[in-house]
């Protein structure tokens, strides 16, 4: 049975994943997550006019620092920086004019592009024999852009622009600022583990009862629990994500909601119902149902999910006599019932009258003196055993006493045999002596 179940929520844990696949499919869902690109490695000659002018484009990536951005490349920063080496360019300005375009996909491989916002013209000063320097910033805009430079009439660098809230530059951190992110991210997840901690006190106090939560899963939910707050605060370190980091909050509150049911849950009291079925044969039925009692009211601990989370509770009703058996050292009970019916979202049990604890009592007596009668056969049988292991023992030793008898006796008789021939000898030799 319990191999069933867990197969029933691998299946249903695989439906809803597969679910919510489509579902995202469907509607172009993402997960707002944002990975910080690596790092530009080679060599960047950057872009090089017909007139021998030189442009390199750059950003500031928020681990790395100045980086490269490539033709075509995707700049997710809204800073961008300009430097311009004109050596046959004295004494005037460089200018460059950058056309923004909204990117509309007609199909997979096609693309179309719209003028989005009015062109931007930047004017650098090309100083002799030294770098011009521009530095600008981009509107923020949660769609895809592209960005086209011209120079003197020629498209010379293109790029996509989409703002990610991880490259958007920020104040400079120092160590105190960093520790006070990092301890309000903690105290955040305190607050949300207070938070899921409270939701389940206030679910058990609504049914009174939580289902059975697998042994597997509360074994990792701690590994797990911590191991989301500790990516959370990797982000904020080492990416400087702080959406990403707030993210893991929500996960969090599910595990710490969970683990808080766990540790909440009250212990069920076990109602054993017994019946007894054949007197003949001595059979009875019995039927475990673990309730709870609070404020006189007996209700039903389901196993169901659904129920606990729809608030659903099923009462118990004792019909007839209320007299039961304790369990020892336990609050559990023994109750003897008639029928077990389900009626109006109740489960109203029928308790056997008072006179089935007499019947119960006599079974008992006639348990005990089937016993005691079974103890004298026994105890006949064995003494009906040793009486005839001591005859047959004082037989064998009366049978030894005898023949010893016996055989002392042949002795004695031999002996005064040999007595009488000795005489009677010695009267035949004194006659002849007298002869």
């Amino acid at each position: 049975m319990e191999r069933k179940k867990m197969l029933k929520i691998v299946f249903s844990v695989f439906l809803i994943i597969v679910a919510l696949n489509v579902v995202a499919y469907l509607f172009k869902l993402q997960l707002p997550l944002e990975f910080l690109t690596p790092p530009f490695s080679g060599f960047y000659r950057g872009e090089i006019a017909p007139d021998k002018t030189l442009f390199f484009f750059f950003w500031n990536h928020p681990q790395y620092g100045m980086t490269p951005l490539l033709y075509g490349q995707t700049l997710h920063s809204n800073e961008l920086e300009i430097y311009v080496y004109a050596p046959l360019v004295q004494n005037r300005n460089v200018t460059l004019i950058l056309k923004c375009y909204k990117i509309f996909k007609i199909n997979e491989t096609l693309e179309e592009k719209a003028l989005a916002k009015p062109i931007l013209i930047l004017e650098i000063p090309a100083l002799e024999r030294d770098w011009g320097y521009k530095k600008i910033q981009l509107p923020i805009t949660d769609k895809t852009l592209l960005y086209e430079v011209y120079y003197k009439n020629q498209k010379i660098f293109e790029f996509k622009y989409l703002t990610l809230k991880s490259y958007i530059p920020a104040p400079r951190f120092t160590l105190g600022s960093l520790f006070m992110r990092t301890s309000t991210y903690i105290f955040a997840t305190t607050i949300i583990c207070l938070i899921a901690l409270l939701f389940a006190k206030l679910s058990i106090d609504r049914v009174g009862y939580v289902p059975k939560i697998p042994t597997w899963f509360i074994a990792i939910a701690p590994s797990l629990l911590i191991a989301f707050i500790g990516f959370g605060i990797y982000l904020i370190v080492y990416e400087f994500a702080v959406v990403n980091a707030n993210i893991t909050l929500i996960p969090s509150f599910a595990i710490f909601y969970f683990i808080s049911l766990y540790a909440l849950r009250k212990k069920p009291i076990i109602f054993y119902l017994m019946r007894i079925l054949s007197l003949d044969n001595m059979v009875k039925s019995l039927y475990e149902l673990p309730v709870l009692i609070k404020d006189n009211e007996i209700v039903l601990c389901s196993n169901s999910w659904k129920d606990f989370i729809l608030g659903r509770k099923t009462k118990v009703e004792l019909i007839g006599e209320k007299w039961y058996w304790k369990v020892e050292d336990s609050n559990d009970r023994i109750y003897v019932y008639d029928d077990i019916v389900e009626r109006d979202g109740k489960l109203i049990i029928e308790l056997a009258p008072l006179h089935e604890r007499d019947v119960e009592a006599i079974i008992q007596e006639i348990i005990t003196a089937e016993s005691i009668a079974q103890a004298y056969h026994e105890l006949q049988r064995d003494y009906a055993d040793l009486t005839a292991k001591f005859h047959i023992e004082s037989y064998k030793i009366g049978k030894q006493h005898v023949e010893t008898f016996f055989n002392l006796l042949e002795k004695l008789l031999f002996i005064k045999e040999l007595k009488t021939d000795s005489n009677k000898i010695e009267g035949e030799q004194e006659e002849n002596i007298h002869e």
